[in-house]
C-alpha cells in the first residue's frame, strides 16, 4: 500500500510538471509570428485557392524572406500585411491536407493551433525519450526537467518553438517510432517513421536502427508507408507540383547559408576556404562543387564507424545510442543543419548523462548548455569563426560522450522510478 501511494504521488508530480511545462512554453511563445510555419500557411492557402505557382515561390537563392509580391498580397488578404515568410520545402501532400485549415483561419490562428498541438507532441516526445533511454536510471521528473531546459534555454529548442517548426512534429514521430520498436511493436514503429519520412525524407536513415536490431518488419512498413504517402501526394496534387517540389530542393542544395544557426560542418568549411565571416548575421554563398561530396563522405564514413561500434554496444542501449549518433551525423554532414534539428539528440542526451557519475554528468551538461546558448552564439563578440563553431562543437562533444559512454553496467547514482 505504501509503495502504491508513493507511485501515485510520483504520477501526480509528473502530471503537474507536464502541465506546467506546457503552460510555460505556450505562454512564452504564444502569439508571435512564426516565420517558418508561415511558409506552410502560405503554401496551404495558395493550394486551396488554386494558386499553384505560389506554393513553391522562393527567393532566387532560396534562403531568406520571400520577396514575391503575390505572396505578400496573399498574406495581406489573409489579414497579415507586411509580415515575412520563407520558402515552402515540404511535399505537396501537406499543402493539400492543410489547405482547408489555412482557408478557414488567419495566419495567427493557424499558428496558435499548431503551437498547442506541437507543445503536446514534443512533451509527449520527452516522455518517449525517457522510455527509450532513461527508464530505470533517472526519475521521469528529472528527465523532464532536463528536457525542459533543452526546450527553453538552448538555441535549438528556442528556435523550434519560436518558429513553430514542423521539426517538432517530425521529432515526436521519430521518438514514437523508436520507442515502439524497442517495445516490440514493429508495425506502429514503421507507420510512425514512414509518416515522418513523408514530411522530411531524412528520417528514413533511422531504418538503420531497425535493421541493426533485426527488425525487418518495421523497416519494410516504414518504406511501404513512405511510398504509399508519396503515391497519395502524387494522386492528390498531380505531377506538376511535384516537379516544382524537386526544383525547390535543387535550389536549396545549390546554396549554403553561413550562419551560427546552421550546425552543419559544410558552411564552416566553406567559410574557412572562402573567407566568409558573417559574425552574428548570415551570408548566402553558392555551394561549391566539393561540398556535396564532402558531406556524403562524412555521412557514409560516420555510418561505417557506427556499424563498427554498435556491434559492441549492449542490446538494451543500442537503439538510443544509434538514434543520437545518426541524428548528429545527419546535421553535421548535410548542407542545411538548422539548429532546431538538434532537438532530437538533445532530448535523448540525458540517456548518456545518466550513465556517468553525477559530477561528470553535470559538468558535461553545463558545457553543452553554454555552447548551445543563444547568448554564446549570437551575443558574445565574435572572434574569428567562433559563433559558427559553437553548434558543431557541441554536437561533436555529444558524439564523443556517446562513444566513450559506459555500457549497461555503469549508471549514475540517482534514484529511478519506472
Amino acid at each position: 500500500m505504501g509503495q502504491r501511494g508513493f507511485t501515485d504521488r510520483i504520477d501526480v508530480a509528473v502530471s503537474i510538471l507536464l502541465l506546467a511545462a506546457a503552460l510555460v512554453l505556450l505562454i512564452r511563445w504564444f502569439g508571435g509570428w512564426a516565420v517558418d510555419l508561415s511558409a506552410v500557411y502560405v503554401a496551404a492557402r495558395a493550394y486551396g485557392e488554386g494558386l499553384d505557382q505560389l506554393v513553391y515561390a522562393a527567393p532566387e537563392r532560396f534562403f531568406g524572406p520571400n520577396p514575391d509580391p503575390a505572396v505578400a498580397a496573399l498574406l495581406a488578404e489573409a489579414g497579415s500585411p507586411g509580415m515575412p515568410t520563407v520558402a515552402f520545402v515540404y511535399p505537396p501532400l501537406w499543402a493539400a491536407l492543410l489547405s482547408p485549415a489555412a482557408a478557414a483561419s488567419t495566419p495567427e490562428a493557424f499558428f496558435a493551433a499548431a503551437r498547442i498541438v506541437q507543445t503536446v507532441l514534443i512533451l509527449g516526445g520527452a516522455v518517449l525519450a525517457w522510455r527509450l533511454g532513461g527508464r530505470g536510471r533517472w526519475p521521469l521528473t528529472l528527465w523532464l526537467l532536463a528536457n525542459l531546459v533543452v526546450l527553453s534555454l538552448t538555441m535549438p529548442g528556442m528556435t523550434a518553438l519560436w518558429h513553430a517548426q514542423p521539426t517538432l512534429t517530425v521529432v515526436a514521430l521519430i521518438l514514437l517510432a523508436l520507442e515502439r520498436h524497442q517495445a516490440g511493436w514493429p508495425i506502429m514503429a514503421g507507420l510512425a517513421l514512414g509518416v515522418a519520412a513523408a514530411i522530411k525524407l531524412t528520417p528514413l536513415v533511422f531504418c538503420l536502427v531497425f535493421l541493426l536490431n533485426g527488425d525487418r518488419r518495421a523497416a519494410l512498413v516504414t518504406i511501404a508507408t513512405t511510398i504509399g504517402l508519396a503515391a497519395l501526394s502524387l494522386g492528390i496534387a498531380g505531377p506538376e507540383l511535384h516537379l516544382s517540389f524537386l526544383e525547390q530542393l535543387s535550389r536549396a542544395r545549390a546554396n549554403l547559408m553561413v550562419t551560427a544557426a546552421n550546425y552543419s560542418l559544410l558552411p564552416l568549411l566553406v567559410a574557412l576556404t572562402d573567407g566568409a565571416n558573417p559574425g552574428q548575421g548570415f551570408e548566402i554563398l553558392p555551394a561549391p562543387a566539393w561540398a556535396g561530396l564532402v558531406g556524403l563522405c562524412l555521412l557514409l564514413g560516420g555510418i561505417a564507424l557506427l556499424l563498427r561500434c554498435a556491434a559492441s554496444w549492449p542490446a538494451e542501449d543500442r537503439t538510443v545510442r544509434l538514434a543520437i549518433a545518426l541524428s548528429i551525423l545527419l546535421i553535421l554532414a548535410s548542407p542545411i543543419g538548422w539548429s532546431h534539428y538538434a532537438i532530437l539528440p538533445l532530448l535523448l542526451a540525458p540517456a548518456l548523462l545518466c550513465r556517468m557519475p553525477p559530477a561528470r554528468a553535470l559538468m558535461s551538461g553545463l558545457v553543452l548548455l553554454v555552447l548551445l546558448s543563444p547568448f554564446t552564439q549570437f551575443r558574445l563578440p565574435d572572434v574569428g569563426l567562433l559563433s559558427l563553431m559553437c553548434g558543431p562543437l557541441a554536437l561533436l562533444i555529444l558524439l564523443a560522450l556517446l562513444l566513450k559512454s559506459p555500457g549497461r553496467g555503469a549508471t549514475s547514482s540517482l534514484p529511478a522510478t519506472s
